[in-house]
């Protein structure tokens, strides 16, 4: 995991009955918390993901694991892919509510979307690079960008491949640059087709204009 982030944890969970419970688990709690969605949920996770990031053995994150489903914490639910998670004992648990109501909520199936299509675009395997990818994925969606302007900007005859020298030479986008450009590559291929819808449709007033007179 790269960069710096903040995490909320509930005041809550520094107690010696939480201590007693979760142990050094806390850990991949923390970890999991991180990639976690308003609604606390995350899909498609996989013990790589947190091997990489935390430093540890399969077999450490396991054992984790297991702590934080059998004392409740964390529901992990097996999908072909990895693990959908959803964290049951969180500090946004009690006001997620609320947020809903200001915020849009999550549609999982967008979300598998942008994945997938980041991981073309990015040509990154998702089984090495899924935390990072879920994690740009994310914030592409708390930006306000959907699927269709993700794919505007740096799908098969986006912006990114056309109008950037470094697309022009084939070269993928980082995860920086994507977020550094979908802003202003999503909207120049938006503002090149409406000129040149208004090209036309000054043109064809022209030629009505040339038949009236």
């Amino acid at each position: 995991m790269s960069g710096k982030t903040f995490v909320r944890l509930n005041s809550g969970l520094i107690s010696s009955k939480h201590v007693g419970r979760m142990g050094t688990a806390i850990w991949l709690f923390i970890y999991l918390l991180e990639l976690t969605w308003v609604d606390g949920t995350t899909k498609d996770w996989q013990y790589q993901m947190a091997e990489k990031a935390l430093g540890k053995s399969r077999m450490t994150i396991r054992r984790w694991k297991d702590t934080l489903e059998s004392e409740g914490y964390v529901k992990f639910t097996q999908t072909l892919r990895g693990f959908d998670v959803k964290i049951a004992k969180w500090s946004g648990s009690k006001s997620a509510s609320k947020t809903k109501k200001k915020t849009k909520t999550v549609n999982g199936s967008e979300h598998q979307e942008i994945f997938a299509e980041l991981a073309g675009i990015l040509r990154k395997d998702p089984k090495t690079s899924g935390g990072r990818i879920a994690k740009l994925s994310k914030q592409i969606r708390e930006a306000g960008y959907s699927i269709d302007q993700l794919r505007t900007a740096f799908g098969a005859g986006g912006a990114w491949w056309t109008q950037d020298w470094r697309g022009k030479k084939n070269q993928p986008p980082t995860y920086g640059q994507v977020l550094e450009h979908i802003g202003e590559y999503s909207g120049k291929i938006a503002g090149v087709q409406a000129g040149a819808r208004k090209t036309m449709a000054q043109r064809s007033r022209e030629i009505q204009e040339a038949l009236n007179d």
